[in-house]
């Protein structure tokens, strides 16, 4: 199967004949931390409407991918192009800059629309570049198309990056809990460890470190964090029951994996992260 294939199950492929539509595969070592960009929506759609080169003149709909695996790209977005403005002075939010490597002050700042009737897609339909990764944009026609390695499932979330490299939000860890089945390599990998984990309140920037063990191993212990939002610590029950869908700000991260279950050893790590990140004299940690 190929590209516009799929597309065409979504009625976008009358639409090869009325407007010109480029597909776009974003890989930028410019960025410090792109998985920042990639998991963030809001971040993701200014990044790709500021461009330093006019490349979305005279288009009207862009399909965007972004780095997966070699030659591969994953599907983000279908985008309508409305308006062009030419900068000449910086209009990026600070959060963008920061993880750029290089001064932004000129360019072409893309008014997008997002197509929503390719929701379900998103992060899903994975295709092959091939040898035109060289070029990360170009016009899409049937000529110039790609072949389609893989759909994952509906409710896959994303790939599993290693235990150091996990970052989850609450709907992230929610969306992976509560559907095992498609997301089964990030069963595998976490109910059979005990850890250090951190939770960060992304509103606050207060940090919760704590450890999963005994019969819990670290899986049970999240699925009670997204079932309960607060797994019964009295700090994250008054911040949930204060605020409205507070839980939304929780993002989950691995401190350390433990490969011994003596207590007196879960306890000492348990204890050196706390102390390490000052999270008993600052943060949400009380004991």
């Amino acid at each position: 199967m190929i590209q516009h294939q799929i597309f065409n199950i979504y009625w976008f492929d009358k639409l090869l004949n009325e407007w010109k539509i480029k597909v776009i595969r974003h890989a930028d070592n410019r960025i410090k931390e792109f998985n920042k960009i990639l998991n963030n929506t809001e971040l993701f759609n200014e990044y790709q409407s500021y461009q330093k080169k006019d490349i979305f003149k005279w288009c009207k709909y862009i399909i965007s991918y972004w780095e997966y695996w070699k030659t591969y790209g994953v599907f983000k977005w279908i985008y309508e192009v409305l308006s062009t403005e030419n900068i000449k002075e910086d209009k990026v939010s600070n959060e963008l800059i920061s993880l750029w490597h290089e001064a932004i002050f000129t360019g072409f700042l893309y008014n997008l629309r997002k197509l929503n009737n390719f929701i379900d897609l998103e992060n899903r339909l994975i295709i092959d570049w091939w040898k035109s990764t060289i070029q990360y944009h170009q016009w899409f026609n049937k000529e110039n198309d790609k072949k389609v390695i893989e759909i994952k499932n509906q409710w896959y979330v994303k790939d599993f990056p290693g235990y150091f490299d996990i970052v989850l939000s609450f709907e992230e860890l929610k969306k992976i809990i509560d559907n095992k089945e498609s997301n089964l390599i990030w069963y595998n990998k976490l109910s059979w460890i005990y850890a250090i984990y951190l939770i960060l309140d992304k509103k606050t920037w207060n940090q919760y470190i704590w450890s999963a063990y005994w019969k819990d191993w670290l899986w049970g212990r999240w699925e009670e964090y997204s079932r309960t939002f607060h797994w019964w610590n009295k700090e994250l029950i008054e911040l949930i029951k204060n605020w409205n869908s507070y839980q939304l700000n929780f993002q989950y991260t691995i401190l350390h994996v433990l490969s011994a279950t003596k207590w007196s050893d879960i306890i000492y790590y348990e204890n050196l992260y706390k102390e390490k990140l000052w999270s008993r004299t600052f943060w949400l940690n009380k004991n």
